[in-house]
């Protein structure tokens, strides 16, 4: 990662956009958590933590983990407590990695996320839960919750967050579930265009773009039931889960002088299909 002051925005067609980014990404990775990881740490079990061990490496084994979980020595508990931590320590795995060739979307293999959608999958069969909620809590008398599908927001190696998400999604997980009171796509809202102008990482942003596209793709809802996207014409929201097939780019909103609106467009068309 270069530690040039990041004074722009690429979106995944490539366009340059000018941001009032203040950081250098150096000055960012000491200051923010956004980078280094929110750091969560679950008191695991032995049993979970054996699991966790065998996820979080860089050198996964696929069929070690299935024979593990086939031993029939883990439960449920198990299984969901350690997916959770090993998802939420990906978070920034990839902070020191520097590549100036690298692509958006690109998976760099050898982390420990690199893997993550292969890990997934193997869970799922034996007992992950996608709406499981993770009580996070820090401080006493003030209650936090967390969910596998809310803590892949911040995984950034390609799209792997958006493809796991969907995997999630796939099996059982709710869309619109309700985190602290308020739904996922409430929180990934306000990421979206917070980030818009804070994120000096593009590929985190970009990864973050797709993950949200997915996640309003498969029809999340705000919580009184609304929408939190305006379709273009009578496009259909659910496509938006091919997130490869869609590119993305900011502009000044004319709602408001000082708010920006995101805008996608078919890869294929050009066309604008979506804005929030």
């Amino acid at each position: 990662m270069n530690s040039e002051l990041f004074t722009y925005w690429v979106s995944s067609d490539g366009t340059t956009l000018p941001l009032p980014c203040l950081y250098s990404v150096a000055e960012y990775n000491k200051t923010s958590g956004f980078i280094s990881g929110r750091g969560l740490k679950m008191k695991l079990t032995d049993k979970a933590n054996n699991l966790y061990n065998l996820l979080f490496t860089k050198n996964f084994d696929a069929e070690r983990l299935f024979a593990e979980l086939a031993s029939g020595v883990y439960d449920k508990d198990d299984v969901n407590l350690a997916a959770f931590q090993y998802v939420d320590d990906c978070l920034d795995d990839l902070a020191d990695y520097e590549d100036e060739n690298r692509k958006l979307g690109e998976i760099i293999p050898g982390f420990e996320s690199s893997h993550m959608l292969e890990a997934l999958r193997i869970l799922l069969k034996y007992g992950l839960d996608p709406n499981r909620i993770i009580d996070v809590s820090e401080i006493e008398n003030y209650k936090e919750e967390s969910n596998i599908m809310s803590e892949l927001r911040f995984v950034e190696n390609g799209y792997i967050a958006a493809d796991s998400l969907s995997l999630l999604l796939e099996n059982g997980g709710n869309p619109s579930i309700i985190i602290n009171n308020a739904s996922l796509v409430r929180d990934i809202n306000y990421d979206l265009i917070f980030d818009l102008y804070n994120m000096p990482n593009r590929y985190r942003y970009d990864a973050l773009v797709h993950y949200w596209m997915v996640l309003v793709g498969y029809g999340a809802k705000l919580e009184n039931g609304e929408s939190t996207v305006d379709p273009c014409g009578d496009f259909d929201i659910s496509k938006l889960r091919n997130h490869r097939q869609y590119y993305y780019g900011a502009i000044e909103s004319d709602r408001s002088e000082d708010h920006m609106e995101i805008c996608f467009f078919n890869k294929e068309t050009n066309f604008e299909v979506a804005r929030y």
